[in-house]
């Protein structure tokens, strides 16, 4: 008796399945031009609600990219991994303060938020806009909120130093992260995102670093925050926050994520956009008007993008 005759109809259902997927799938991509495709390496696509390009375009993609300022980018739709837009994303760049976007998930896996850490001399040594003063004791959640809303190098640092194995050990915990997220372009240096000949990412790895912190509801929560203000545990001293996102306050779709300047990175932003039932993010680097690229791409996607519910079920009927 042969293989096949074997089989029951289960089995010839089950190949029939896939063999569909393999055929049609290829045709979902085809709507896509060649040059905005899926990055397999960055996630595979699910069967679900898929971006698809529109035929008639308001902008041409060339006239876009031509008026983007930035060396770098990238846009993700996070629920079905597709690459929208994207330019050099996996060339290397100064990540700047979007390092901070580690430095938060690292912190929050090995503290609770209510853990109070001590700020010490060494950590006030690059600067101190927040004011802190050596010897006053804050909370972990508050530190999360100083280091994400208004980009704080001194919480970054009191976060990184206050871990029991010190500063080094937590650095060594921000990489060990980045390779179990397969970011493999990234290295970082130092918690805060100052310049260092070593320290370097992608717009590609910064993209799925911010998915990463997008599926913690609480750091996700912190991102969107426009404005707060904390004590330290004795109650003498109040430090008000101001987040760094500028389009956070000018559009009510965007909802993070993250921003960063130095003098070698240039601009970089970070940018959530939830929009009805989609959820894009937008990654620039090396920009110039890192806020009118951001604004540009956002209106060039949703205007050149519909999200179309793909129901493989529906296909099969």
């Amino acid at each position: 008796m042969d293989l096949f005759s074997k089989l029951k109809w289960t089995h010839y259902l089950s190949f029939f399945f896939i063999g569909f997927i393999i055929v049609t799938f290829p045709l979902v991509l085809l709507n896509l031009k060649p040059e905005i495709n899926f990055n397999y390496e960055f996630d595979l696509v699910q069967i679900g609600r898929v971006p698809i390009l529109k035929e008639e375009l308001e902008e041409p993609i060339e006239v876009l990219m031509e008026g983007i300022s930035a060396d770098h980018y990238i846009v993700l739709d996070i629920d079905s991994g597709a690459v929208l837009l994207e330019k050099d994303s996996t060339v290397s760049a100064f990540p700047a303060s979007t390092t901070k976007i580690m430095t938060a998930l690292v912190a929050k896996e090995n503290y609770d938020l209510d853990y109070i850490l001590e700020v010490r001399a060494e950590s006030l040594k690059e600067d101190n806009k927040l004011g802190f003063r050596v010897g006053e004791k804050v909370r972990v959640a508050d530190l999360l909120h100083a280091a994400l809303i208004s980009s704080s190098n001194e919480a970054a640092e009191v976060l990184a130093s206050g871990l029991g194995s010190g500063r080094e050990e937590f650095v060594n915990l921000m990489n060990r992260k980045a390779r179990d997220l397969n970011l493999d372009q990234t290295l970082f240096i130092n918690p805060s995102g100052f310049d260092n000949e070593n320290i370097y990412s992608t717009a590609r790895d910064l993209g799925i670093l911010s998915r990463e912190l997008i599926k913690d509801d609480y750091l996700k929560g912190i991102v969107g925050i426009k404005e707060y203000s904390f004590n330290d545990v004795d109650e003498k001293y109040t430090h008000p926050l101001y987040n760094t996102n500028k389009l956070l306050h000018e559009i009510p779709d965007v909802t993070g994520v993250k921003t960063g300047t130095t003098d070698g990175a240039g601009q970089v932003l970070i940018t959530l956009v939830e929009r009805e039932e989609s959820r894009v993010l937008i990654v620039v680097m090396g920009s110039t008007n890192r806020y009118l690229d951001t604004t540009q791409i956002i209106d060039w996607i949703f205007s050149s993008y519909e999200w179309v519910d793909v129901d493989i079920n529906n296909l099969i009927d």
